[in-house]
């Protein structure tokens, strides 16, 4: 699949929000739509099967950022250390030896900074995720209420029906039970 420049869009903070798909939703759902971020190189029309499968390849794709970060980090580290060997060594002048130390702390704040970029999308992930459990929960729970009260008031009209049904019954304009004979309603 090759990319064109109508693919891609500025990538902002508020794009990298995400929806929690592990629970069920119905009456109530967040009508708000997903950012292009996470249907940008989505084929369209998928089928089920072909969706878990793409979603699949996204979710490795995840996994092996998440191993490229931790292999960068671990460069950086011996990076470092082969900069602080350098400087250990007896004929090494004392230019070199500043030099090797200026590079050491350069890795060193390299992979100190790519652990803390890491982290703080990380936070901002799990957060989202907090922010969009909380208020599905809000919206699950309204539903729940609304239902409920569908319910009551479903049950209050069969109630009432009830009531007007004896009421007609009592007054004979309803037969008591079935028959075939006409009511005069």
């Amino acid at each position: 699949m090759s990319l064109t420049d109508s693919d891609l869009h500025e990538l902002k903070e508020t794009h990298l929000a995400v929806k929690n798909t592990a629970q069920s939703h119905d009456l109530g759902d967040s009508m708000k739509p997903d950012s292009w971020l996470w249907s940008a190189l989505k084929p369209e029309d998928l089928s089920e099967s072909a969706e878990e499968e793409w979603v699949t390849e996204i979710r490795h794709e995840v996994k092996m950022l998440e191993e490229e970060r931790c292999r960068i980090e671990v460069l950086h580290h011996r990076t470092a250390d082969t900069w602080i060997q350098i400087v250990h060594v007896s004929d090494v002048e004392s230019g070199a030896s500043a030099y090797a130390y200026k590079m050491a702390d350069v890795y060193i704040r390299l992979a100190d900074q790519c652990v803390k970029e890491w982290d703080k999308a990380l936070k901002k992930v799990k957060e989202n995720h907090e922010e969009d459990s909380h208020r599905y929960l809000a919206e699950d729970q309204a539903a729940r209420d609304e239902k409920e009260q569908i319910r009551q008031e479903e049950e209050a009209t069969m109630k009432d029906d009830q009531i007007v049904m004896e009421d007609c019954r009592k007054h004979k304009w309803l037969p008591s039970s079935p028959t075939t004979e006409e009511s005069p309603i």
